[in-house]
């Protein structure tokens, strides 16, 4: 008789959505409400906590309504993310980059470059700031971060 044990634990996907916090310039469009990224020095930020469940994260997405079709349109995102008694930016990147937008299109820009330097780990608080710098392109509005993870 023969036995099988597993070795690899499963866990289920999970995904949260987090709408944006904070920003500069507080817009609507239709039922969508965010903080647009059209001119120089405009941000939006998005805080959220990494949930207690999280083994791995997988993806960490922004997600925006682009105002104008560009290619590309090129957005500055900062990150900031440690645990309880650490520095805020005990893990900080900052990283350019580029959407090929649609006009008043949802899309989704994956992140993850800017969550590369140390793996987020479950518990640990998280900041994402967009923004659009001088001489970008930028015309969006940030809706919020979508986080997916095992």
């Amino acid at each position: 008789m023969s036995v099988c044990r597993h070795t690899r634990r499963l866990e289920a996907t999970k995904e949260l959505f987090i709408p944006v916090t904070s920003g500069t310039d507080l817009v609507s469009l239709g039922a969508w409400t965010g903080y647009r990224l059209d001119t120089d020095n405009d941000y939006a930020y998005v805080n959220l906590y990494a949930p207690h469940d999280l083994h791995r994260l997988q993806a960490i997405r922004l997600v925006v309504l682009p105002l104008a079709a560009l290619t590309p349109m090129i957005l500055r995102i900062v990150s900031d993310y440690a645990a309880r008694e650490e520095a805020y930016f005990m893990h900080n990147e900052q990283v350019n980059f580029a959407l090929n937008s649609r006009t008043n299109v949802i899309q989704e820009v994956d992140i993850g470059l800017a969550y590369d330097l140390g793996p987020v780990l479950r518990e640990d608080y998280i900041g994402v700031q967009a923004s659009r710098q001088s001489g970008q392109n930028t015309n969006l509005i940030v809706l919020g971060v979508r986080l997916r993870y095992e």
